[in-house]
């Protein structure tokens, strides 16, 4: 067998107008790629073959990922930065990257082999997935995005941090036999040129993946590949794509008017807490969703330690060593069933239908004796009647006061009424001037209303300077606590940079913006300062911060589960427990102890 090889170079030899002979090659097993021979291929993308490698000098097995050939200056930069990226990232939970080299002019890379499937193979073979099985790969792909987002990096001789993926999929997150799970594929963790114009009416590559904003080329956050991670446990939890649509014009519009089937909709039973995470992964609007990866990573953690308390490398690897597919609902119970019920308040609406018809006659007899027994008194009483006087209907009040009977004023213990008194008494109630209210009461009526955007619009008009040092304090806490019950935590975070109110709910108000973009130090440190503010715009503060205090240890236990933040997650709960749980029942009661009992695993 012919075998062809090739030195790794520093820098890329330069393409010929005469090497398209040379592109049409392909590797074989038993060809030599700098010091890796190759065993067979494993894997085929539209852009790059990968192969299973032999490194014949160290001795162990690695993958060769090597472009296609008639490869494009823009194949070759994504490689390249893929190159750059990875070996950049050394996390247990992304593939490595050794080295890159070129075989024959066409570019290749050295990685990491993963001595397991993808995601998407145990898809295709198992349609869906066990939930816990499902949690903890999302557990996984959580932690290697948040490290790689707070990771700095040189590309190109310029510093970026925030790195986002960008190309989450089934396809790039591959599952070692021990139970590892692998990132695969930076390749396009920057800002993308293609346009979705050029792939013609065919869903093409992974827009089934792709968040809405990645389709309409808006600027991107991580929030996206939060959007992105939510389709694949989505897909994982029920078997069936997020959108399912064929057709790239129908998912590009389902997608931006978030049309889909809620996954609690789907008839499987999951916890409810699980069924609200993966929604607000897919929300539509990004100031909805999780902020983070991490923040997306406390909810998934949570409900696993519900179900397991195992780590999520032994869940995997149990699964992978006795592999099964917790099923669907076969079609014909549900029929069965629905048909059942369907049945059942057919019959009953027709017994009701059948009863009245046979009882109809005997109602209308009934009534029309009861009708004329009535107007038979109404005429007796018109007749006898010597105080009641006809009165046009279109008499003024002043004509029925003169046409009232003199005999009617001369009857004791009654009193004198003037039919015309009551209805000028309205109209006089009607023409007084309504009390003004102020703007800062009419946004706080608003709120207490529960209308929290026309508190927002009402309390954003309002000019500070025309408010007393008290009225400004609760302006700003309503205008936040608004903002946050309505999940616009941008303008709430905008809002705390530039207001300082010396308050200890605004301090815990604070604290949650924090919490929910991920920043726990600061949601700490704010939260630290509600426990010893006093405040006069809520009740039981020092219970509330207490709880928010021990929510944020919680979450940092679980992001850095070392033995000091689980530690000190454990006391505040219990100290929580001791102050405020004694003889009590209440919700945060039972979430706190449900919470310490996670941690005590």
């Amino acid at each position: 067998m012919t075998t062809s090889t090739t030195q790794s170079t520093s820098t890329p030899p330069k393409i010929a107008e005469d090497s398209a002979p040379v592109r049409e090659q392909l590797l074989q097993p038993g060809d030599l790629v700098g010091h890796c021979r190759v065993i067979e291929l494993i894997a085929a993308g539209g852009m790059a073959n990968v192969y299973k490698v032999w490194h014949e000098q160290l001795e162990v097995i690695r993958a060769i990922k090597i472009l296609k050939p008639g490869f494009t200056e823009e194949a070759q930069g994504r490689l390249a930065t893929e190159a750059k990226i990875s070996a950049n990232l050394r996390h247990s939970n992304i593939v490595e990257i050794y080295g890159m080299g070129y075989w024959n002019e066409i570019p290749y890379l050295e990685m990491e082999y993963v001595d397991g499937p993808s995601l998407k193979e145990l898809l295709e073979k198992n349609i869906r997935l066990p939930v816990t099985f499902s949690l903890s790969v999302v557990h996984c792909v959580c932690t290697a995005l948040q490290f790689a987002y707070n990771q700095d990096m040189t590309l190109y001789g310029k510093v970026y941090d925030s790195l986002i993926h960008r190309d989450i999929k089934p396809a790039n997150i591959l599952i070692a036999s021990n139970g590892i799970v692998k990132l695969a594929d930076f390749g396009i963790a920057r800002p993308s040129e293609v346009s979705i114009h050029t792939v013609g009416s065919k869903v093409m590559g992974t827009f089934a993946y792709l968040s809405p904003e990645q389709l309409n080329g808006e600027k991107l956050d991580q929030r996206s590949d939060v959007y992105s991670l939510g389709t694949v446990l989505y897909e994982m939890l029920t078997g069936s794509k997020t959108f399912p649509q064929k057709l790239l014009a129908e998912l590009v519009q389902r997608k931006s008017r978030g049309q889909f089937i809620p996954v609690g909709a789907m008839g499987i039973r999951l916890p409810r807490q699980l069924c609200m995470a993966v929604e607000k992964s897919l929300a539509l609007e990004r100031s909805k969703r999780f902020v983070e990866a991490g923040e997306f990573d406390i909810e998934i953690a949570a409900s696993l330690r519900k179900m397991t308390s195992k780590t999520a490398e032994e869940v995997i690897l149990t699964y992978l060593k006795n592999p099964y597919s917790p099923g669907l609902r076969k079609k014909p119970i549900i029929n069965i069933f629905g048909l059942l019920k369907i049945a059942g308040f057919t019959i009953a609406a027709i017994l009701v239908i059948i009863g009245a018809l046979r009882l109809y006659p005997h109602i209308k007899a009934a009534y029309s004796r009861v009708h004329r027994i009535i107007t038979s008194i109404t005429a007796a009483t018109d007749t006898v009647s010597p105080t009641k006087t006809a009165i046009p209907a279109q008499q003024p009040d002043s004509a029925i006061t003169a046409a009232a009977p003199a005999t009617t004023a001369s009857v004791p213990d009654s009193p004198t009424k003037t039919p015309g008194t009551a209805h000028a008494k309205k109209v006089s109630e009607k023409a007084a001037p309504a009390t003004p209210v102020s703007p800062l009461s009419a946004a706080l009526n608003a709120f207490n209303d529960g209308d929290f955007e026309k508190a927002i619009d009402a309390l954003e008009a309002i000019e500070p300077p025309s408010l007393s040092t008290t009225q400004k304090t609760l302006r700003v806490i309503r205008l936040l606590e608004a903002y946050i019950n309505t999940s616009r935590y941008d303008d709430a975070h905008t809002l705390i940079v530039n207001e300082s109110v010396s308050d200890g709910y605004f301090y815990l108000l604070k604290s949650k913006v924090f919490y929910k973009r991920n920043e726990l130090d600061k949601a700490l440190s704010a939260a630290e300062k509600a426990q010893t503010t006093p405040s006069k715009n809520t009740r039981a503060l020092a219970r509330k911060a207490t709880f928010q205090v021990a929510s944020i240890l919680h979450a940092q236990s679980f992001l850095k589960p070392n033995e000091e933040n689980l530690s000190k997650a454990r006391k505040e709960w219990e100290n929580y427990l001791a102050k405020y749980c004694s003889g009590r029942s209440s919700r945060e009661c039972k979430e706190a102890q449900e919470k310490l009992e996670m941690l005590q695993f």
